[in-house]
This record gives C-alpha cells, structure tokens and sequence, in this order.
C-alpha cells in the first residue's frame, strides 16, 4: 500500500511540474525574455574582445542589457498572472524582441591577428590605447600634419592600426578613435575636442565609410579642420564651398558598398580641388583590417597590394 501511495505521488508530481512547465512557457513574456539572454550571452562571447578594447559603453551597454533581460525573464517566471500583466507583457515581449535584434546587429566586428600585432609599441611607433582612442606616436622626426581617424559603422578600431601604421612611421601622428557602440556618430566630437587640446599639430580628419561621413560633417562644422581624407566614403551633403578644405578621396574600383559610381558621384558635394584615387581592385574591407564584409565586391587585387596603394595615396596627401 505505502508503495503504491509513493508510486501514485511520484506520477502526480512528474505531472505538476509539466503542467506548470507549459504554463510558464505559455506566458507571452518568457519566450522574448529568453532570447534576449540568450543573444546577449552568445554575443558576449563570440566578442568579447572587442567589447572589452573598445569604448567603455560597450561593455556597459551589453552588461546592462543583460541584467535587464534576466530581471525580465524571472518577472515573468515568477510573476502572478493578471488582466494587466498580459497587457504589458505583449509590448514588453516585443520590445525585448526588438532590442535583441538591435544588440545582435550592432556587435562589433573584431580585427584580425594582424591588426592587433600592429597596436604593440615598437621603437619607431609608440602605441598608447585610452578609452576613447588608439594613439600611434612617431618616436623620430615628427611631421607637423596628424590624422584623426573615424572606423566604420561597428569596426573594432584595433582593424585600423595595420593599415595606418606606415602613417605614423613616416612621422605623422595618428589617432584612431573608439565609438561608443561602433557608431561614428556618437563620437562625432572627438575630432574638433582633440585638436583643440592638442594645437601644436594642424590635424587631418578622415574616416572609412560610415565614418568618413561623420568627418565630413566634423570638417564642415569646424574651421579649423581644413583637411579630408575619405576612404570608401563621400560626404552626406553639399560641403563644395567649405573654405580652404583640401580633400583626398580614395576608394575601391571593386567595393559592392561605397560602389564606385556612388564615390565618383560626390564630386559636386566636394570642393573642385579634390582628388579621387581609384585603388585598382580594392573593395571595402581592404580600407581595414576585420576580415569579409556582407554585400561587398569581389577583389581584383590582393589585400597587401590594396592597401600599400591606400597608404601611399593618403601619405601623398597629408605631405601637401
């Protein structure tokens, strides 16, 4: 008798807990509550490098929202139903959906090894990371032109130290800078607020793609930003009558973004004086060091040989 009575208590329990299993999983809140977490965790390791070298707010951003998405998630476990509860579980629900969607698009892309061999110090260039920018400082003869560099839209900032390395080797000092969740907009501050602590050097502003427009802007607004460098870019609007802005405009004959035909376009948005230099072959992810790009062309050249081009262009410009 006693083992019958555990055996039926046993099936009874098993069955509860189903029972309230589906339950909660029936509540319109768990479900976007879970793949909030779980995108947020899968983000956090697949990049967790270039979250934790990037500008501060990434790190608090995905922190934060992870945070959330758990109070969330146990609200919903353990929170009595009610007419209301429903009502705000829907919105909830698709507004957790949303942001997942947001969190998971905006994750940083991480610079490949050879990028990041190129942020160690050596006795030509001296590397310096802060939590706004990448520095690399000429230890010989310094030139008296520097570079503010804007990355592309979610680009991990280290991708660009390879590439504008030979910049500092020839003398001139570059700045690299790290937005707040990889969005060239949020810092588009940096440049004017740099130049402006650091005087004893006549600064050039530039930026690859998303962020070569937001250096459009920073030249537009400030007087005292009188060069360009685009790489894979080309102004939002009409800055043709900036007085005295010099601009070098380089790009790929092969990018499937910033097509050529689009660059070539933007002649009337620049001054009459500005030189467009096509890099045979080139496609967008050449201007960086961050591996394949969705939606880009295919290459024509090799990326060592883009990007010498690239380099060369750009050293041609900052000399006069």
């Amino acid at each position: 008798m006693e083992i019958r009575l555990a055996g039926h208590g046993r099936g009874t329990h098993r069955r509860y807990h189903r029972s309230h299993m589906l339950d909660v999983i029936r509540k319109p809140f768990v479900i976007p509550a879970v793949v909030c977490v779980a995108v947020i965790v899968v983000v956090l390791v697949l990049d967790f490098d270039p979250i934790v070298n990037g500008h501060p707010s990434d790190l608090v951003f995905y922190l934060g929202f992870l945070l959330i998405s758990v109070l969330a998630l146990a609200w919903a476990v353990w929170k009595r139903d009610s007419r209301g509860r429903l009502w705000l579980s829907v919105p909830g629900g698709v507004a957790l959906i949303l942001a997942a969607v947001g969190a998971w698009l905006i994750a940083p892309v991480a610079a490949t090894d050879v990028a990041l061999d190129a942020t160690v110090s050596t006795p030509d260039v001296a590397v310096t990371s802060s939590a706004s920018s990448i520095t690399l400082e000429p230890q010989g003869s310094v030139s008296d032109v520097g570079l503010v560099f804007q990355p592309g839209a979610r680009v991990d900032a280290r991708a660009y130290a390879h590439i504008l390395r030979p910049l500092a080797e020839e003398g001139h000092r570059v700045v690299i800078v790290k937005q707040p969740l990889g969005v060239a907009f949020f810092a588009s501050g940096f440049a004017a607020s740099w130049a402006d602590q650091n005087p004893e050097t006549e600064w050039a502003v530039g930026g690859h793609s998303l962020g070569g427009v937001v250096a459009s802007l920073n030249v537009a607004d400030d007087g005292d930003l009188d060069r360009l460098v685009l790489w894979a870019s080309f102004p939002p609007s009409d800055i043709s009558d900036t007085a005295g802005l010099d601009v070098v405009s380089v790009y790929g004959t092969n990018d499937g973004l910033s097509t050529p035909d689009d660059v070539r376009a933007s002649a009337t948005d620049l001054p009459e004086e500005t030189a467009f230099v096509p890099v045979e072959g080139a496609v967008h992810s050449h201007f960086g060091d961050y591996g394949e790009q969705p939606g880009d062309g295919e290459p024509g050249t090799s990326r060592t040989e883009a990007q010498e081009d690239i380099v060369a262009a750009t050293l041609a410009f900052l000399a006069g």
